[in-house]
């Protein structure tokens, strides 16, 4: 396993010195307070907030996963599928350095851990492109708008590279900090792609047929953490976090369905799937580890029958809810629509989440940046 030099910072030195090492390419920062890990600032955290300079580092620090040597791979993965470019390292107390994630494909390669898929199964699609000689601050604000953090850049029509959130916060960082605040968009708009891919772009392209892991090989050779799709008519693009993620050990949830009688029996598959999917889906958000299913038929004159559903599920916390349907099936998806709701719920709680608070900060901090920067605020 690489282990990439970090580069630390006390809790109490100014967001300056954080913003400039981050402009200067490091785009992950560790800090300590007392001598002991309390979280990173990276480029991300630069590109959802206002600060002052003076402003201590400890007042912007996200508490990210510490990993430890000693973790196994399964562990790293389930890390890292949270979406996190780079975390720390430690031996015990002592912090040894950074992990990214292309790291973390090597050692899937090495453990044969990548399931047989094949791109197009993983990548995302459609992409957004732009033109060679359109600014930097249009990109920023297309990334921004359609929540993603890579474009294709395309000259006559044609891609020549994928620029990432992370290329073009070091020159947004610039301008701001060489550009008095009323000019900063100005000076955006004159800065050019063409700028960020420089004279002689390097992309890397491979077939949607193509397997993970070969996408896996490539992205850890080349020291990259995404690929265009090419095939055809298709374009697409592929990350590591997308490998990283199908990677993930499956979960197995125990699933009982009961109460059906004998003429509905014949669905029990078909509800079983149903289910399996739906605890699939949430896998990330709320490990599902039993469910069970009581179906409740209330006879009718004719041919039509009202259905009540129960849905028990249990994983990290345990719930009920149910509903009522003249059809078998509508009935299920409005239980599992129902379930889907407690989840993100318990998701939003976990988060500390308030809805009002949290919208009107989400907008202060839109407000405030303008087109300044790809994406709304998120999590690191």
């Amino acid at each position: 396993m690489i282990i990439r030099p970090g580069v630390i910072l006390d809790a109490n030195e100014q967001m300056a010195k954080a913003a400039r090492l981050i402009s200067e390419g490091k785009t992950t920062i560790i800090v300590q307070k007392k001598g002991k890990y309390l979280g990173i600032i990276s480029d991300r955290t630069l590109k959802r907030i206002q600060f002052t300079p003076d402003s201590k580092v400890e007042r912007y620090t996200w508490k990210a996963p510490l990993l430890k040597n000693e973790y196994n791979t399964e562990k790293k993965i389930e890390l890292f599928a949270e979406g996190y470019r780079e975390l720390p390292i430690a031996e015990g107390d002592t912090i040894l350095g950074l992990i990214r994630n292309i790291d973390i494909l090597q050692e899937l390669i090495d453990n044969d851990k990548i399931p047989p898929l094949k791109v197009e199964e993983v990548m995302s699609v459609p992409v957004e492109k732009l033109d060679i000689k359109e600014s930097i601050s249009k990109a920023a604000a297309l990334m921004r708008k359609e929540k993603k953090h890579h474009i294709v850049v395309t000259e006559n029509q044609k891609p020549i590279a994928i620029v990432s959130s992370i290329d073009i916060l070091p020159l947004l960082q610039k301008v701001k900090t060489k550009v008095p605040m009323g000019r900063e968009k100005m000076g955006l708009s004159t800065i050019l792609l063409g700028t960020v891919i420089g004279s002689s772009p390097n992309l890397l392209t491979i077939s949607k047929t193509a397997s993970l892991r070969e996408a896996a090989k490539m992205m850890a050779k080349n020291d990259v953490s995404s690929l265009l799709v090419i095939d055809g008519d298709t374009l697409g693009i592929i990350t590591a976090v997308d490998i990283i993620k199908s990677s993930l050990p499956k979960h197995q949830t125990v699933i009982e369905i009961i109460g059906l009688d004998e003429e509905d029996k014949e669905y029990k598959q078909d509800m079983y799937n149903e289910i399996q999917d739906f605890a699939d889906t949430f896998e990330r958000i709320m490990p599902i580890e039993f469910v069970r299913l009581t179906v409740k038929k209330y006879s009718t004159t004719g041919k039509r029958h009202k259905y009540s559903m129960k849905l028990l599920v249990s994983g990290s916390t345990t719930f009920e809810v149910s509903s009522f349907g003249w059809k078998l099936f509508r009935a299920l998806k409005d239980v599992l629509r129902e379930a889907e709701k407690k989840i993100k719920n318990e998701k939003d709680k976990k988060k500390g989440k308030r809805s009002g608070y949290g919208k009107l900060k989400r907008i202060s901090i839109q407000i405030q940046e303008g087109d300044l920067y790809p994406g709304k605020p998120e999590k690191e």
